[in-house]
């Protein structure tokens, strides 16, 4: 009877060690989920998925790793990540029927890689399952330009063409001075008392013109050639003198006969 109740109290003190090392055994650093979550919705986790392993749709671009191959380790070990990424949100390690959580700079976990020894919660076994996926979530930054695959040409910036010059607009010639207004004079008009306007120019250089044409249209009469023949010569205007003395002589001398009578 002593020795059954002692078989069975260390039995029963076998059981409770075995259940306080699989307790133990828990990574703290984690949150225990259940489940086969995949996105990053799923876990309450911020950002958008920058690395993937699912045997799938596989993008590791952004992570360098160790380990974590699927249905084969049990641990993964983030060491870096690339430039691009701004932010770590979690990391989740699915093994088993759970996952755990990790958040960098939560529960002991650094801020920044690396993150050591990731894994899934124990099985119900109280073993630590193979990793059958895991993946990331976070932010990248935008302002870095993706790099390209080999494959694909580097974007080039096109510079875009100068504008050509534009020509100076040609100078306007200075408008032709107009002329004066003519000056109006008012005369009047013969048997009307309205004064008519007459319209005289005063433009120098028109009134030179005229009168140079004028002068040129007069000849002088020096110029001209001799004078008209009339028939008359000096010896026919002697004796048209002495006739007019001899017919005066006679006038006077009838005068002074009737005067004397």
């Amino acid at each position: 009877m002593g020795t059954a109740t002692a078989a069975a109290l260390s039995a029963a003190m076998m059981l409770g060690a075995a259940a306080a090392h699989a307790t133990s055994d828990e990574d703290s650093r984690a949150n225990i989920g259940d489940g086969n979550a995949k996105t990053c919705a799923e876990v309450d986790l911020g950002g958008d998925l920058i690395a993937v392993h699912d045997g799938e749709d596989d993008d590791l671009a952004n992570v360098v790793f160790d380990g974590g191959e699927l249905n084969t380790d049990q641990y993964l070990t983030i060491t870096s990540v690339v430039a691009d990424v701004s932010e770590v949100t979690g990391i989740v390690v699915k093994g088993g029927p759970g996952y755990n959580v990790y958040e960098p700079g939560e529960r002991e976990l650094p801020a920044t890689a690396s993150w050591d020894e990731l894994r899934a919660p124990l099985n119900p076994g109280g073993e630590i399952p193979q990793i059958s996926h895991w993946f990331v979530c976070g932010e990248l930054d935008d302002s870095t330009p993706t790099p390209t695959s080999p494959d694909e040409p580097a974007p080039t910036t096109t510079k875009s063409s100068e504008p050509p010059e534009t020509s100076e607009p040609p100078e306007t010639s200075e408008p032709p001075e107009t002329s004066e207004l003519p000056e109006t004079t008012e005369s009047e008009t013969p048997g009307s008392s309205t004064p008519v306007s007459s319209t005289s120019t005063t433009d120098e250089s028109t009134t030179t013109e005229a009168e140079d044409e004028e002068q040129d249209d007069v000849t002088p009469a020096s110029a001209s050639g001799p004078l008209a023949d009339t028939g008359f010569g000096a010896g026919s205007l002697i004796w048209v003198g002495a006739l007019l003395l001899i017919g005066g002589g006679a006038a006077l001398y009838l005068a002074r006969a009737r005067l004397n009578s």
